[in-house]
């Protein structure tokens, strides 16, 4: 009821506002010429429609219909609103802004495709070998399953070089989903239904925004023009080369999409851009330049969450950057000339992202023709077309991972004063295609999440188009995967902690790739090693009335090294105990407590036979209590004389005359010796051969240290310190 009452009364204003020469709203300025309104760009103020967001808590059959002059409603929550007869525009803006439902109002705007004079000859496709396409084409010449929507004037879908010609094949996209037209070239004569449930009855080749039809092929060659120079058929003997063409086969494809036809509608480039997405386009070409509005901003920003790239070109008015181009989220392209200067008319500026050529640019026209043109409008699609063959051969990358390759790949050219990689004339440089596709080759996708985990954490593959799905996997298989949706994914360890591999699986019309994150599940104690005995891991014999020193080390997960003193968290206690499992009984008979260092402790061993070493380690990083273990056994006494010891020069090593092997009953043999420095690193390592029970070691060179004599008798390892003192 409220809008019924708003609506009366705004026909009981009868509003003298165009009277008015000057106009403030949202701060933006306007001004009146003639009966219409301009803002302080130049873009004529479009007065039959206003684009509103509507409330969030406001419920579909709440939504404010204004009597039946709701045009639409997208799935962003934006609506377009007719604006009643009679009734100034900004007038009917200022009583929408107290309708609660209403969250905030754009004035929409008729804009300008970026597009200038064609004044010159130029030679068709002299810009190709400048950016370097021969090379770029050696690695990919575009896939049908990549698919760049041309949001335009109309594309002429029935020109030889674009749709189906005497070739018998087209690059125009087909939607398989709708029921085809009985004549291929005649929207009129399809089924009139709404076969695939879009809102839209035979979409078969896009859509016409500009008035609400299936005929997607306008009158203007703007268009038309913009998607030859991304995806012309090329090498089928006729026409120009598009940059993602094919070779003699499906090449890119192109939605083509009318949003008006001499000036874009900034009313429904928001609904033009959400269609695109949900068609599963992979970039948006935007050769237009209109007023910024909030629905056209939340419009890129879904198409970016999607995985899809927006390019807009800069504009033709020498100045700053025109919107769409300088929202942060769009790749901006001005235009260079054949000399790779700045083109005069270019914009330019700290929002630019790239240049590319711009002058004399020959693309297809209506009705099977050809001509060149200038302006940012032809040097936007030549980044699309290249972005197009990037995602061609890694239909993975994200937005993001493609603006940064454009951006490291391009050339510094022009003479111009590049700061920190970027000039104000050029952004980061021009185009250089071949840089840019070979790039694409070695991007990989990420797996984004915490590379370590206490309980449960969550991983994502971050910017996913419409149509690409994951399915994950992980290993081992103490590990759970909880919580799948499709990009995203939740881990969880079912059982006990470790290193796990996930991996995810992504599936497209473009084929198969496969993304591995190695994680941490719970704290990195599992790679504790407390069997360390001064640098020795494998150990385990050990003699009486001896004190050895036992500490803490971890493995390297990444092999680089064989151990690494372990990091204990900051509000971990511990506790070193000793376990004696012998003849004469089973009991803890040494506990250290908290004496001594987390690092490492020593024990004295009086009795001969098993010893647990156990570490106990209370509030780890995960507030986990965990327990680890080393046993050892002890025997009766050291089986050889080592002497002297301490020895400055020479060592020499004798069985004592009552050892024997008590595997064999054999005199105890010298087959090998090595010395172990503190650091675990063998120093000395000396051979003997079989029967030996002599041996002298040169220590002479070896700097003064204490080491670890280890002797092999042909079964096992026996361990003694000796000291080295010159």
């Amino acid at each position: 009821m409220k809008i019924i009452i708003l609506l009366s009364t705004i026909f009981l204003i009868a509003t003298n506002s165009s009277a008015q020469k000057n106009k403030i709203f949202r701060n933006m300025s306007f001004t009146n010429k003639e009966g219409k309104w301009f803002n302080t760009e130049g873009f004529q103020v479009n007065d039959k429609t206003i684009t509103v967001k509507l409330n969030s808590k406001t419920k579909a059959n709440n939504s404010p219909s204004l009597n039946g002059e709701l045009i639409n409603k997208n799935i962003l929550g934006y609506a377009d609103i007719k604006v009643p007869q009679k009734v100034d525009v900004f007038e009917f803006a200022e009583l929408l802004q107290k309708n609660t439902a209403i969250e905030s109002i754009d004035i929409n705007t008729f804009g300008e495709y970026v597009i200038s004079p064609n004044d010159q000859a130029i030679s068709n496709q002299w810009y190709l070998n400048k950016i370097g396409m021969p090379s770029a084409w050696n690695i990919s010449v575009g896939s049908n399953c990549v698919i760049v929507a041309i949001i335009d004037s109309g594309t002429d879908w029935k020109h030889n070089d674009l749709g189906i010609g005497s070739d018998n094949y087209q690059n125009v996209y087909i939607n398989h989903g709708e029921d085809s037209w009985t004549n291929p070239n005649d929207p009129n004569t399809g089924n009139h239904l709404d076969d695939d449930g879009n809102g839209l009855a035979d979409d078969w080749k896009g859509w016409n925004f500009s008035n609400n039809s299936n005929d997607s092929r306008g009158t203007f060659y703007h268009g038309t023009h913009v998607a030859g120079i991304v995806s012309a058929k090329t090498n089928n003997t006729i026409g120009i080369a598009g940059i993602a063409g094919g070779s003699n086969s499906q090449g890119v494809k192109l939605l083509p999409i009318c949003i008006g036809l001499n000036n874009p509608d900034a009313s429904v480039i928001d609904d033009a851009i959400i269609y695109a997405v949900n068609k599963g386009v992979k970039i948006i070409q935007l050769s237009l330049a209109v007023n910024q509005t909030n629905a056209i901003d939340a419009a890129i920003q879904f198409a970016i969450n999607n995985g899809v790239t927006v390019i807009a070109a800069s504009g033709n008015s020498n100045t700053s950057v025109a919107y769409p181009a300088n929202n942060s989220n769009v790749i901006s392209v001005g235009a260079t000339d054949q000399n790779d200067y700045k083109a005069p008319f270019s914009n330019y500026g700290s929002n630019l992202t790239i240049a590319a050529p711009g002058v004399g640019i020959y693309s297809t026209q209506l009705n099977n023709t050809y001509n060149s043109s200038d302006g940012t409008s032809f040097a936007s699609p030549i980044v699309s077309g290249v972005v197009a063959l990037m995602l061609s051969i890694n239909p993975s990358m994200t937005p993001a991972q493609i603006k940064d390759a454009l951006i490291t790949t391009a050339d510094k050219v022009g003479g111009y004063n590049y700061i920190n990689g970027r000039s104000n004339e050029l952004g980061y440089g021009r185009l250089n295609a071949y840089a840019a596709v070979n790039s694409a080759k070695n991007i990989n996708t990420n797996i984004s999440g915490p590379d370590q985990f206490c309980a449960t954490a969550t991983y994502t593959i971050p910017n996913l188009s419409l149509g690409q799905n994951v399915t994950w996997s992980i290993a081992p298989s103490n590990i759970s995967l909880i919580a799948v949706s499709n990009n995203q994914v939740t881990v969880t360890p079912s059982q006990g902690t470790g290193l796990a591999t996930l991996t995810a699986t992504i599936n497209s019309d473009c084929g198969t790739k496969q993304v591995q994150k190695l994680i941490i599940v719970g704290i990195p104690d599992h790679l504790l090693n407390v069997l360390e005995y001064q640098g020795i891991l494998q150990e385990s014999v050990f003699y009486s009335n001896w004190s050895y020193s036992f500490e803490t080390k971890a493995i390297d997960p990444n092999g680089l090294s064989p151990h690494y003193l372990y990091d204990f968290a900051p509000t971990a206690s511990y506790i070193w105990r000793i376990i004696y499992k012998g003849a004469y009984g089973n009991d803890t008979i040494y506990n250290l407590g908290t004496y001594g260092s987390q690092d490492n402790a020593s024990f004295y061993f009086d009795l001969i036979g098993t010893y647990d070493i156990v570490l106990d380690i209370i509030n780890n990083n995960c507030s986990q209590s965990r327990s680890f273990t080393r046993t050892i056994t002890v025997q009766d006494t050291f089986g050889y004389i080592v002497s002297p010891n301490p020895s400055s020069n020479n060592i020499t090593i004798q069985p004592l005359s009552s050892s024997t092997n008590k595997t064999t009953a054999k005199p105890v043999e010298i087959q090998e010796v090595e010395l172990v420095n503190k650091m675990g690193v063998v120093s000395y390592r000396q051979k003997f051969n079989k029967g030996s029970t002599t041996a002298i070691l040169s220590v002479n060179a070896l700097p003064n240290d204490l080491y670890v004599l280890r002797i092999f008798d042909g079964k096992i390892w026996h361990s003694h310190k000796v000291l080295v003192q010159h």
